[in-house]
């Protein structure tokens, strides 16, 4: 994807197996605090194993934020909200 920045120490983006339950959610919010100031770069989950891609570099994030939005939207036109 071309992508240079917030790579793990093994120059990766992803981990292997990124489609684990909450690691595109962790990496998500590790980015925000990232940009916060924080240095996470001494943890061992974000600094060797998945490193922090931006949210728009991370298309499992997006994946999980569609999950939510289409339930949200279906709900939406079932009257299901209430």
């Amino acid at each position: 994807m071309g992508i240079t920045e917030g790579l793990s120490m093994q120059d990766t983006v992803f981990d292997p197996g990124y489609f684990y339950v909450t690691t595109q959610e962790a990496q998500g919010a590790a980015w925000v605090l990232a940009k916060l100031g924080m240095n996470l770069r001494d943890n061992i989950f974000f600094g060797m194993e998945n490193g922090i891609p931006a949210p728009l570099a991370n298309p499992v994030l997006w994946m999980s934020f569609s999950v939510i939005g289409g339930s949200m939207v279906m709900a939406l036109l079932a009257n299901e909200f209430g």
